[in-house]
């Protein structure tokens, strides 16, 4: 059965669309969304992927789309680009997990609302949508509002204009353009004297000159315009002064009335007073007119619902219980100080935040009134602290995460880089980082971005080995639309997009040789031009590089070029692999435990002896990242509080044993050490590059290891 108050609720006539490809999930989160759309009021769909939404999305609207992130025929990101390319207004929630996080952040610079990390709770589930419909909801307010006034603007009944301090007009109402019979091209950019009459053009430009000495306002001028046709008509001319912020420069905002036919339409506002007090009656925004003793006249519909009915009333007794009037008050600042013009303020009266407009508003013998349009935007003043609360906060949270206290060691090769990273983060130079995978490269990249004096800036992150030549060169520099197949609007690419900041170019080694020619120009020059466009583009970006390949020996056969790679390495840093730093394994795991415990809701106290001495003797071709899973994998499988090795997977068990002991270090050091200084033929500078130390430190280590050529 029909509910009749459905139409009342929060969110009636609102739509919501769950796209997953999971029929599990999917459900899930189609139940528990229907729990709350009959209370709420909003309707629930869904679709198996992103092709059936695509569909659906062609038959009608969505004011909500939730949709998960890994999908295999078209993922979350690109769902969510195609869905802003033909609905922008749609509000887009990105469902994702862990190790993907970072992603669904990438989405919110493609306009994603927010993302809900999995496992995600029913209250949480609800609260994001809610929290989707109703910034929905509100930014649509916030156009029809915007349209309303313009439009109300637009079709004024007297003429208004723009000018700046020479009389060029810069803007101008329908009304102007269709009184004088020009288009709106035949204006703009054109001195307003040319469209008067010669004895009217003089006294136009002296007001008008000697608005700011003295007085910022000219009233009742009497002026003949004409019209294209050459009929003149006799009008008045009210203009105040708008100045700009250093009072070098000032606009004239002109209101020109038609008073030949002044008799025509003061009967015209009579035979419509009741339509008017109609419309009046219906505005979203409250509408107030006080006299001259702070008394209120008159109250529309929408400011008696806000506060109720006190007219005949002093406004400061019925808005805010005071026995004078208030500061700042709209009626003191234009009655009794004479404040030109229209008075804009923001105030908060009886809990809510208001946005008042008032103006002076006088009639022919009678005494002036003020008039003021009053906006409720206490949720928007709401959304937006909570907005700038969660930016501070996140901000806040990445540098917290990325401080040097977050990279994990106490070896001496970590010791160097944190020493390093200190110099390198307060400066601008390009920075190389090279070492295996899993070393933990981005953290460091983050590191130097975060502790940085750009860290409020964009930190924009590159995969480049995951695109192809011409997708890479898109994704860094952008193209213009029409540049090649599927480029169907303008992009920004990421260089664009990290401009003041820090871009990580990851795996830098894997990309082509036409690439490296323009990333070549970026780093010498500062600037490129998008695919297919001509305009130059002008950028400030750090620029941190990783690459787990060997760029020397790739220069030397040609593949990567000698000019891009001392460009790149201009500050090196090498991240040892874990097996080099074993001394750090004890805190790292220590540090895991602390993680999962905290993320798996567990309470985990630590690994076994032999679990430990498992992780001391093995060679981690994953480094880092290979023992951070071991760990997570240990937390799954794990019936006690203590990690046993019955509980790590297979590789870790079941490996040859390599006993651990400080001169068998020393060994793989050494070892180590013999390596890169043979495959760079003992040039001692070549390889102290390589390792990320300096000519001296290499030297000190030869010296110490009886290392000779």
């Amino acid at each position: 059965m029909m509910d009749h108050d459905s139409d009342k609720l929060p969110f009636a006539g609102c739509s919501v669309l769950v796209v997953d490809d999971d029929r599990l999930s999917r459900a899930s989160l189609i139940r528990n969304l229907q729990k709350d759309s009959r209370e709420m009021g909003y309707k629930v769909k869904e679709a198996e992927g992103g092709t059936q939404a695509l569909d659906l999305f062609n038959a009608e609207s969505f004011d909500l789309v939730l949709t998960d992130l890994l999908m295999p025929d078209i993922d979350g990101i690109e769902l969510l680009k195609q869905i802003k390319a033909v609905s922008p207004k749609t509000e887009v929630v990105i469902i994702t997990g862990y190790g993907t996080l970072s992603s669904a952040i990438d989405a919110m610079h493609y306009g994603a609302y927010d993302y809900i990390l999995k496992p995600w709770s029913e209250g949480e589930l609800r609260l994001r949508v809610r929290k989707g419909l109703e910034k929905r909801i509100l930014e649509e307010k916030i156009r029809e509002s915007e349209e309303r006034y313009r439009d109300l603007y637009n079709n004024a009944p007297d003429m208004y204009l723009t000018m700046d301090q020479g009389g060029i007009i810069k803007e101008g109402n329908i009304v102007l353009r269709q009184t004088l019979e020009y288009n709106e091209s035949d204006l703009i950019g054109q001195p307003f004297w040319d469209f008067l009459n010669i004895e009217s053009r003089q006294p136009a430009k002296e007001a008008i000159d000697g608005l700011g000495n003295g007085s910022d306002r000219v009233e009742g001028l009497d002026l003949k315009l004409r019209k294209r046709s050459g009929e003149e008509i006799d009008t008045i001319m009210n203009a105040n002064l708008i100045r700009s912020p250093n009072h070098d420069t000032f606009l004239v905002r002109t209101i020109l009335r038609d008073i030949t036919e002044r008799n025509a339409l003061e009967k015209a506002v009579r035979d419509q007073k009741e339509l008017m007090d109609t419309i009046i009656s219906n505005m979203t925004d409250g509408l107030l007119l006080v006299d001259k003793d702070y008394k209120i006249q008159f109250m529309n519909h929408s400011l008696i619902q806000m506060f109720g009915d006190h007219t005949g009333e002093d406004c400061y007794k019925a808005f805010s219980s005071l026995e004078k009037p208030c500061d700042f008050c709209p009626v003191e600042m234009i009655l009794k100080n004479r404040k030109p013009g229209r008075t804009f303020i923001t105030r908060t009266i009886q809990d809510r935040t208001l946005e008042i407009s008032a103006s002076v508003l006088r009639r022919k013998n009678e005494d002036a009134r003020v008039i003021e349009v009053i906006r409720d935007i206490t949720e928007r003043k709401r959304l937006e602290e909570h907005l700038k609360e969660s930016e501070n906060k996140r901000i806040k949270e990445l540098k917290e995460r990325y401080r040097f206290g977050n990279i994990i060691g106490k070896s001496h090769k970590m010791q160097e880089i944190y020493e390093l990273i200190q110099v390198v983060a307060q400066g601008t130079s390009t920075v190389l980082l090279q070492g295996e995978s899993g070393t933990g490269k981005e953290l460091i990249a983050r590191a130097v971005h975060y502790n940085s004096p750009r860290h409020d800036k964009p930190f924009i992150e590159v995969t480049c080995s995951a695109l192809s030549e011409n997708l890479l060169e898109s994704e860094l520099f952008g193209h213009v639309r029409g540049s090649f197949t599927g480029a169907i609007r303008d992009k920004v690419g990421r260089f664009e997009l990290a401009n003041g900041g820090t871009i990580f170019l990851d795996e830098v080694g894997e990309i082509s040789q036409a690439t490296q020619v323009k990333l070549l120009r970026v780093l010498q020059e500062h600037t490129f031009e998008r695919v297919g466009g001509e305009r130059t583009i002008h950028v400030d970006v750090r620029i941190v590089a990783a690459t787990n390949k060997d760029l020397r020996k790739a220069v030397e056969e040609k593949e990567f070029r000698d000019d891009l790679y001392y460009r790149l390495n201009v500050v090196p840093i090498y991240m040892p692999p874990l097996r080099e730093r074993r001394e750090d394994i004890p805190i790292l795991v220590g540090h895991f435990i602390e993680k999962f415990n905290e993320k798996m809701g567990k309470h985990i106290t630590g690994v076994s002896p032999d679990v430990m001495d498992l992780f001391m003797e093995y060679n981690w071709p994953g480094n880092i990242r290979e023992l951070e899973n071991a760990i997570e994998h240990g937390f799954v499988r794990a019936q006690t509080d203590i990690i046993q090795s019955i509980n790590l997977p297979r590789d870790i068990r079941e490996q040859q044993p390599v006993y651990f002991n400080p001169d068998r270090q020393d060994y793989e050091r050494k070892f180590h050490l013999i390596q890169v200084l043979e495959r760079y033929n003992w040039h001692l500078g070549h390889a102290a590059d390589s390792l990320g130390i300096n000519r001296s430190t290499l030297w000190r280590r030869m010296k110490k290891y009886k290392i000779k050529k």
